[in-house]
């Protein structure tokens, strides 16, 4: 099986901006619970730093996921082609 490494990266991006507005409206709706979430999952206590929720913020933060999203899959699928293509030599 070929992976198509710009589709795979494409969706990852899309993906990527799904999740993260999701959370940016958990933020914006629970706080309190987000950064308490936060920090379990970080093993921190992130209530002195606190959120700073902006559009801009949110727009910027979007931009960055997709990218990295996008590398990151493009990259996956184009080692993985690799390696499905030494296996079938």
């Amino acid at each position: 099986m070929n992976i198509q490494p710009i589709k795979f990266a494409i969706a990852s991006a899309i993906t990527a901006l799904i999740v993260w507005l999701l959370c940016s409206v958990m933020v914006w709706l629970h706080p309190q619970f987000m950064l308490s979430l936060s920090g379990d999952m970080f093993h921190a206590n992130l209530a002195p730093m606190g959120w700073q929720l902006t559009i801009s913020g949110v727009i910027k933060g979007a931009f960055a996921w997709m990218i990295f999203a996008a590398i990151f899959a493009w990259l996956l699928a184009t080692f993985y082609n690799q390696l499905q293509q030494q296996k079938k030599a």
